[in-house]
């Protein structure tokens, strides 16, 4: 292995730690996070717009919470280990609109309220958030929205 590519992946490997030990110290941590994606997702379910396009797309939930766990720690901690496709995920699911996205905004920016109490520890996951919803928006609700 070339010298500079060892130097860069030892970087980013503190860099990692870094970020994970940051969020940690916010109360970000794998238990956390899942208490939020299990949250989120019973409001999801139990949402009169969301839930009937959630619960009809999904069927099993314990599968999907524990991949909603992986992703959200890849992104926050920086653990590395979700490996899915969640624009060809959600390219399944039927007759999404702005209106789905904003709500689906909503609920998350409030369990995460009630999870993280602390503003820093939200901000990570509300921006990545926004930018995952803005994406998602573009390419499954038609143009004509």
């Amino acid at each position: 292995m070339n010298v500079q590519v060892f130097e860069d992946l030892q970087r980013i490997q503190r860099e990692r730690e870094a970020d994970r030990l940051r969020m940690e110290e916010l109360g970000v941590t794998e238990e956390t996070i899942a208490l939020l994606v299990s949250t989120f997702y019973d409001r999801i379910r139990q949402s009169p717009s969301l839930g009937p396009i959630f619960n009809g797309a999904i069927s099993d939930w314990p599968k999907h919470l524990a991949t909603m766990n992986t992703f959200w720690s890849s992104l926050i901690l920086r653990s590395n280990t979700y490996t899915g496709k969640p624009i060809q995920a959600h390219m399944k699911l039927d007759g999404l609109t702005k209106e789905h996205y904003h709500h689906w905004l909503i609920l998350f920016d409030l369990t995460l309220r009630e999870v993280f109490p602390e503003p820093a520890a939200r901000e990570p996951f509300m921006t990545r958030a926004r930018a995952i919803a803005e994406r998602l928006e573009s390419v499954t609700v038609p143009a004509h929205e």
